[in-house]
């Protein structure tokens, strides 16, 4: 069982409080096309104990076509701006877990680089192109089962 420190608790608060930039930068990209886009509001547990109860349901809703769509947006801590720039075969489009709770799955994934100027686009319906990975996250210092993909196969997107 993984246990979470107060330091990885404080780290994790930290990250998300900064994610939203990612977040509302693809906001602003879909908007651009002329979709109409709600941003649920940011819920952050005070403590661990609360955590259960604070997991959102997705980053963006997207309107179209009479129907909406849920959108995820991850923020990378490293910077690239296109396949070129990123040394691995794989990359992570998101926890396993997180992924497979949802009833409704998202429609995609925003994997936005650093600077908050390009993201990969995953599309869901590509699943079956992930594989899993067991990562050992040094900060929680405990080991993630995540989906990962090859991004030389996904879009790159300026935002």
């Amino acid at each position: 069982m993984n246990v979470i420190t107060k330091e990885a608790w404080d780290d994790y608060v930290k990250n998300l409080s900064k994610s939203s930039g990612a977040v509302w930068r693809v906001a602003m990209y879909l908007h651009a096309f002329k979709y109409t886009i709600t941003i649920p509001a940011l819920h952050i547990a005070k403590d661990l104990s609360e955590y259960k109860s604070n997991i959102d349901d997705c980053d963006i809703i997207l309107h179209r076509d009479e129907k909406t769509e849920k959108i995820e947006v991850k923020h990378q801590s490293w910077e690239w701006t296109s396949h070129k720039d990123i040394p691995w075969k794989s990359i992570i489009v998101c926890a396993k877990k997180s992924y497979d709770r949802h009833k409704e799955k998202p429609s995609a994934y925003f994997l936005v680089n650093k600077q908050l100027t390009h993201a990969i686009l995953v599309p869901t319906t590509t699943h079956e192109d992930w594989f899993v990975k067991d990562i050992h996250d040094r900060k929680k210092d405990w080991i993630q089962t995540m989906y990962m993909i090859d991004p030389s196969d996904y879009k790159f997107i300026d935002l």
